[in-house]
């Protein structure tokens, strides 16, 4: 027996070995055609949806648009791969693209500008929220593996001259042969993209990528030092208060702002269900057609208390002014902010602010969690009860409200009066009556809290003329269309996510003091309303004189009596503008 191996046979003269692996521009190739297949689920589901498929020309169209796709992932991925990170940034167009698709085809969001700050903006609370078994399996099978593959697969070694040609070749034939399919069915295209413009933004990984640096860019462009407004704001002496009823009462202006509720689904409104009864037995003014500037609370928290109307509202750019509680503050008017939700998103970072998740109150909190009925205390211990807090304030409580997609959650149990409920986070798991039925629970328990609300602060009006403002954020899509959630871009969103509830109480004291008619409200309620009109509503409330002030968008200014400063006296009010 040989003690030493035998030397292996020598390779014959004229062969030599195969090369394992493959070269960088085929391995390319193979992930931009496997991201257009696997990694675009709702894009492919709505162009095939709305393609001729019956017809040979419609199914030529579907494919022609596969090689498209395919092509145009290929150029971006030849053109964005850095040889010597080449596989590390494929695992990271993969991860992007396994969850762009996941939440499109779940939810049928888009991950646009607005939906990444919303991401970046998202406490840990609610990130956690989202995971799933299911999101877990959809990460197993569409990155773990596939990256695993990419990072055992050898790369064949080649000169960077060769690397260059293979790699310019490829790109100039892609873009011939994308030329060529555009020509021949430029029809088709022009018409389905016309029709369904959201297309080109469920591409990914390369739309989701433009958003994230569109974003960073206009962060980086945000102003670094803040911009000071309504410098000549001031508490105007008289003011619409009538002095004849004696000794003015400090006015009490109290905001809610809800979370995710839409109009469509108040009771109201005239929903089919009566999810506002105890409202309804109040004598609340409910403002029909309010709209939204935004369709998540990272773009609409800021513009609601922005100067910036929504069609001059620019994320980055408001960012760098004082909004409406600074300008409170000026006029020397107390400001005190109640969140029970992910944040304020930098609106109240200068003003007293209470975070109700650090309470962790018995009864009204589990989980990190609290239910909405904690602002009450927070309210009645800081203000109502407080014999320091004895003058003029402006209170924002800012709901967990019918934050999606666990509605189940931000419910007592006392308060489930729909059944069965959705218990997923996986909206689409679950029935569309069991989607809606979760939904509305949170509905008809903020017509409790409101309520609620509205009866503590009756029980001072002897103390206070007090306001009572509820108008939500935004509004949510519960499956209509295949959409779930909100954060579509505002161009494209359904009513059911810019249509929000907006309602007013107002004390007796407050109508009196500030000359507001009633009825006239009333005769108002269907007038076109936005989150533009709550800058000037509440400056009005306060008198707050400044030129930033504008009367048509005050919401009570119609219904006020004339007084210098609002309109001319023995003219008919203002029209009111949105």
């Amino acid at each position: 027996m040989a003690i030493f191996p035998s030397p292996r046979p020598a390779i014959p003269d004229g062969s030599r070995r195969k090369p394992r692996g493959l070269h960088a521009v085929a391995l390319s190739l193979l992930v931009a055609f496997g991201l257009a297949a696997f990694y675009n689920h709702r894009f492919w589901q709505v162009l095939v949806g709305n393609s001729a498929t019956d017809t040979f020309h419609g199914l030529a169209f579907v494919v022609a648009s596969f090689v498209f796709i395919a092509l145009w992932l290929s150029l971006f991925v030849h053109l964005t791969s850095v040889r010597r990170v080449f596989k590390p940034l494929l695992i990271a167009l993969l991860l992007i693209a396994a969850l762009a698709d996941y939440f499109t085809a779940r939810y049928g969001v888009i991950i646009d500008k607005s939906m990444i700050q919303n991401i970046v903006q998202t406490d840990t609370a609610e990130a956690t929220e989202l995971l799933s078994g299911d999101l877990l399996r959809h990460l197993l099978i569409y990155f773990a593996l596939p990256a695993l593959a990419i990072a055992w697969v050898p790369l064949r070694r080649q000169t960077l001259a060769s690397e260059v040609r293979q790699r310019v070749a490829v790109l100039a034939l892609s873009l011939v042969v994308m030329g060529g399919l555009f020509l021949g069915f430029n029809k088709d295209f022009t018409f389905l993209f016309r029709q369904h413009p959201e297309l080109r933004s469920l591409i990914t990984p390369t739309y989701p990528i433009h958003a994230g640096i569109k974003y960073l860019r206009e962060r980086n462009r945000a102003p670094t030092e803040r911009v000071a407004i309504a410098l000549d704001a001031h508490r105007a002496d008289d003011g619409p208060r009538n002095i004849s009823i004696g000794a003015k009462r400090p006015t009490l202006f109290v905001m809610v702002v809800g979370e995710t509720a839409r109009a469509e689904n108040f009771g109201l409104n005239g929903y089919a269900r009566d999810t506002t009864p105890e409202l309804g037995a109040l004598n609340v003014v409910d403002f029909r057609h309010t709209e939204s500037c935004g369709t998540s609370t990272a773009e609409s928290l800021p513009c609601m208390f922005s100067h910036l109307a929504h069609d001059d509202y620019d994320s980055a750019e408001a960012a760098g002014y004082d909004n409406l509680l600074d300008v409170l503050a000026r006029a020397e008017v107390p400001v005190l902010w109640v969140d029970n939700q992910g944040g304020c998103k930098g609106v109240c970072d200068r003003v007293e602010h209470v975070y109700t998740r650090d309470l962790n109150i018995a009864g009204l909190c589990a989980d990190g969690e609290c239910h909405d009925e904690i602002m009450l205390r927070t309210l009645r211990e800081r203000v109502l009860d407080n014999p320091d807090a004895n003058g003029d304030r402006f209170v924002v409580l800012h709901q967990m409200g019918s934050h999606g997609p666990a509605y189940y959650k931000r419910v007592p149990d006392a308060f489930r009066r729909f059944t069965p409920e959705c218990r997923s986070v996986n909206l689409q798991e679950c029935s569309a009556e069991e989607v809606r039925n979760s939904y509305d629970n949170t509905i008809a328990y903020t017509d409790h809290v409101l309520a609620e609300t509205i009866r503590l602060l009756a029980g001072h009006q002897d103390e206070y003329d007090i306001a009572l403002y509820y108008v939500s954020d935004h509004g949510e899509s519960l499956g209509e269309k295949g959409l779930y959630l909100h954060g579509m871009p505002y161009l494209l969103a359904p009513d059911q996510q810019t249509r929000v509830p907006a309602i007013m109480w107002l004390s007796e004291g407050f109508t009196r003091s500030h000359g507001v008619a009633r009825p006239c409200l009333h005769d108002h309620d269907t007038d076109v309303d936005s989150h533009d009109n709550i800058f000037h509503t509440v400056l009005g409330a306060f008198d707050v004189e400044t030129q930033e002030y504008q009367v048509e968008k005050d919401l009570l200014a119609v219904c006020r009596a004339p007084r210098d400063g609002v309109h001319v006296a023995g003219e008919p009010p203002p029209s009111r503008t949105p």
